[in-house]
C-alpha cells in the first residue's frame, strides 16, 4: 500500500504547479490586456487628430464651393448680358434695393438684409467704397455684387471713380474688368 501522506503531498505539489501556471497564464494576459489598452489609446488619439483634420478640410472645402457658386453665379450674369439693377428694384423673391444717402441697401419684408456704403471726397471726383455686408443667411447669393452695381452704375452716372477700400469690392474690381472705367488707381 502506499503511503497516503506522500499521495498527498504528490497532489498538493501538482496543484502548487498548476496554479503557478495558472498565475504565469493570467499575468500573460494582463500584459496583452495592456498593450490592447496602448493600442486602443493610440488608435483614439489618431482618430482625434483626423476628425480635426478632416473637419478643418471640411470646412475650407465648403468656402471653395461657396467662392465657385459666386464665380458661376457672376458668369451666368454675364454671359446672360444683363446690365446692373438699377434704381429701386424689387426682385421676384422679395426682394428691394433702395438707395440710402451714400449707399444702397437690400431688404425684404423681414428688413435690413445688406448694405454697401461710400464716402463722398468733396475735393475730389472720388468715392471710398468703405462697406459691404450681406447677412449670413443670405451670403453666397448675387446680393452683394446687385449692391456693388448699383454704386458703380451710380458713379459711371455722375462721372465718379471708386476706391474700393472694402475687401468684397477690391477683391472685385481685381476679379473682373468691367469696372475698370471706374476704378480709382492711386
Amino acid at each position: 500500500m502506499k503511503n497516503p501522506l506522500k499521495e498527498i503531498k504528490n497532489n498538493m505539489d501538482q496543484m502548487k504547479q498548476s496554479m503557478d501556471g495558472i498565475k504565469g497564464s493570467v499575468n500573460d494576459v494582463k500584459q496583452d490586456v495592456d498593450d490592447v489598452k496602448k493600442n486602443v489609446q493610440g488608435i483614439s488619439e489618431q482618430a482625434k487628430d483626423t476628425s480635426g483634420e478632416l473637419k478643418d478640410g471640411i470646412a475650407r472645402i465648403k468656402g471653395e464651393v461657396q467662392e465657385t457658386k459666386e464665380i458661376v453665379q457672376e458668369t451666368r450674369h454675364t454671359l446672360q448680358g444683363k446690365p446692373p439693377l438699377e434704381g429701386p428694384s424689387a426682385g421676384s423673391d422679395g426682394i428691394e434695393m433702395t438707395e440710402n444717402g451714400t449707399g444702397f441697401v437690400c431688404s425684404n419684408e423681414q428688413g435690413i438684409i445688406g448694405e454697401i456704403t461710400y464716402v463722398e471726397q468733396s475735393s475730389t471726383d472720388v468715392w471710398i467704397l468703405d462697406h459691404t455686408y450681406v447677412s449670413p443667411e443670405h451670403r453666397g447669393g448675387q446680393i452683394a455684387k446687385q449692391l456693388l452695381d448699383h454704386v458703380v452704375a451710380k458713379a459711371r452716372t455722375e462721372n465718379k471713380k471708386i476706391l474700393p477700400a472694402c475687401s468684397y469690392a477690391l477683391a472685385q474690381f481685381k476679379r473682373h474688368s468691367e469696372y475698370e472705367d471706374v476704378w480709382y488707381h492711386n
